[in-house]
């Protein structure tokens, strides 16, 4: 009896064994994958690639550290989001010096289509009315919706995390934006990424639980463990207090709507991209997940529905940069540019329900830290920020 005893003892153990190793199986393989991502993209080992039949990287003199940008449908312009003080103040990041040496953000708007504005198209800074936080203004991801003009602006301030609303008036010369208000939140804790669903309501992206500011130990764990703390939030302008937190996910970066019933979600730390079902009551639920060769960061959706996903290839590459970068500027003017002359590789894909998946612009370093591509299809234009770059590429696919 004591051998069947002891044997039934084992067998619980192993049976209990056999449980745990297959519920962590998903979270192990998952960390696997992120390995070989990151070995596979050593920039040695990066092969250039591009799907352009001429491109070029426009306005480095004008445009430096452009993280987000989006296309005015019809209006043939698109609004960038640019910080040149992001060498020294990131607070995705944790990048934080003596806020008197940080330069201000600006928000631009690129009127790229010639033939609708043969007289004043090119790249314009938009002059922000009514905002006296002007100095402190340090954008992120940016949303517009067309019929009330509304521009929503993701902003890094000294004081906090906090949301900014324009109107934006894309016609006048200077562009202008006049600061209609501030949103100051429990829920808007970290905030990266902004999509519309309607005039007043939004679906807005918070990338990490722990500041790393505040503290980095667990910022850094829950990054790099994939622990999902950071949140997708329901944010109605019109009623504040029916703001709710929608899904958990591990690092939620870029967000973009594919259609009406369909969120896009990049998970950065865990390499891929979600697709979520919105009901009726705005509640997420999983429905499809994309596997992608680098960690993605921001999102976007063309006129033919296609899901443009770029993103940091080796995010190790990625940190060594903005270490040194900020280690270089100690001393220096404000406006250098020779501590911009380390490069990361970019990586940008698209894919489509039918088609699948596919790069269309990859370097080991020619352009570096792709943070953003947008298309304009029937234009036949794609441009591509960086978060750590001068300019932003203006390119035109192949088709």
């Amino acid at each position: 009896m004591a051998i069947f005893a002891i044997g039934e003892r084992f067998f619980t153990k192993a049976l209990l064994a056999a449980i745990l190793l297959a519920a962590a199986y998903p979270y192990i393989a998952g960390r696997l994958w992120i390995i070989s991502v990151i070995r596979a993209n050593e920039p040695s080992l990066i092969t250039e690639f591009n799907n352009f039949t001429e491109y070029e990287v426009k306005y480095q003199h004008e445009l430096k550290n452009c993280e987000d940008a989006l296309i005015i449908e019809g209006k043939g312009s698109a609004v960038l989001s640019c910080d040149p003080g992001r060498d020294r103040w990131n607070t995705v990041m944790g990048v934080s010096d003596n806020q008197s040496s940080v330069p201000s953000g600006a928000l631009y708007l690129y009127r790229y289509n010639e033939r609708k504005y043969p007289s004043a198209h090119g790249i314009f800074k938009i002059e922000l009315l009514d905002f006296a936080d002007n100095l402190k203004f340090h954008p992120l991801g940016i949303e517009y919706h067309e019929s009330g003009s509304t521009l929503i602006v993701a902003n890094h301030h000294f004081d906090g995390p906090r949301l900014e609303v324009f109107t934006l008036d894309i016609i006048s010369n200077p562009p202008v934006a006049r600061h209609m208000r501030t949103i100051i939140h429990p829920l808007i804790t970290t905030p990266n990424s902004i999509r519309a669903i309607s005039a007043h309501e939004f679906f807005v992206s918070n990338d990490h639980y722990f500041k790393i500011q505040k503290n980095r130990a667990l910022a850094k764990i829950e990054t790099y463990a994939a622990i999902p703390l950071g949140n997708i939030v329901y944010l109605d302008l019109n009623n504040l207090s029916a703001s709710r937190v929608l899904s958990r996910i591990p690092y939620p970066n870029g967000i973009t709507l594919l259609n009406d019933s369909t969120l896009a979600v990049a998970a950065t730390s865990s390499s891929h991209v979600r697709l979520y079902n919105i009901s009726p009551d705005k509640t997420l639920s999983l429905t499809e997940t994309i596997k992608v060769p680098f960690m993605p960061d921001n999102l976007s959706t063309d006129q033919k529905g296609r899901l443009l996903i770029s993103g940091h290839p080796h995010p190790a590459s990625l940190e060594r940069m903005v270490k040194s970068r900020r280690e270089c500027l100690r001393g220096q003017p404000v406006d250098t540019s020779v501590c911009d002359a380390m490069k990361v590789p970019s990586w940008v894909m698209e894919w489509g329900v039918d088609e699948g998946i596919r790069t269309v612009y990859r370097t080991a370093g020619e352009f570096g830290s792709s943070s953003t591509a947008v298309r304009d299809s029937e234009y036949g234009l794609t441009l591509i920020t960086g978060l750590y770059a001068r300019g932003i590429i203006a390119g035109r696919e192949k088709s």
